[in-house]
């Protein structure tokens, strides 16, 4: 059996204290935006994910996971598809419960507005909401689009990074205009933030979001349409 000084043994008792210490700390200080999203099993809500304590998403829930929502505490329901007997169904219910309802109709086969994008944004920037669920019909391509949107806004992250968690959730690489969107709206955000870091000196913006479609893309976005929509319903947005 080898020798092993008192000093030696002591020193390497110090260094494993010390290493143990600085793996708590920066375990610590790792903001909790950028932790893995916690993916909790709600009934009647399926894709459910908890992005954090004030931003929930997922896909259509039924007349149950809208109740389920309730009990989980969530104070609105921020719903991207389309109007009529379904979200009124749905604003009915949920306002019954005490929750407050927001309809903001996009379409998974076109790049949302910009108006659609800053109504979305105001409502979840709005802390007398949280916390909010949004939700689509899969809780993939419409909310996986605004998720990466407030990912890029509030929690600072790369359009790759937004891009790769809306893969996990779901989203389609098909629905390629929405991935274009996401990294269109991640350089035109880029350039804001360092426009206001020179204390607003005006350099040559990219353009609004809307109108960064390409040529290409834009022709070949009805085409792809078409062929979509005469797919089962599963494979639909």
């Amino acid at each position: 059996m080898a020798y092993i000084s008192p000093v030696k043994e002591r020193f390497g008792k110090i260094q494993f204290t010390l290493i143990a210490a600085v793996l708590v700390i920066i375990s610590l200080y790792v903001p909790a935006s950028a932790q893995e999203p916690l993916k909790v099993s709600v009934k009647g809500v399926p894709n459910f994910h908890r992005i954090n304590d004030s931003y929930y998403r997922g896909g259509q829930p039924t007349d149950v996971g809208i109740e389920q929502l309730a009990k989980l505490g969530i104070k609105t329901i921020i719903d991207l598809r389309g109007n009529g007997d379904r979200s009124e169904k749905e604003q009915e219910l949920a306002t019954r419960l005490g929750m407050r309802y927001y309809n903001i109709p996009m379409s998974g086969w076109s790049r949302p507005s910009d108006a659609q994008i800053n109504k979305f944004l105001g409502l979840v920037n709005d802390q007398s909401n949280w916390p909010v669920f949004v939700h689509c019909r899969r809780g993939a391509e419409r909310t996986g689009v605004v998720s990466a949107v407030y990912r890029l806004t509030y929690d600072s992250w790369t359009a790759d990074q937004a891009y790769a968690e809306m893969k996990r959730y779901g989203f389609r690489r098909w629905h390629f205009w929405l991935k274009d969107y996401v990294y269109d709206y991640a350089r035109e955000h880029n350039h804001k933030a360092k426009e206001k870091a020179a204390g607003g000196s005006k350099t040559a913006s990219p353009g609004p979001v809307t109108e960064s479609l390409s040529p290409i893309t834009e022709s070949a976005q009805p085409v792809v349409e078409s062929i979509f929509k005469r797919l089962p319903d599963f494979m639909r947005p």
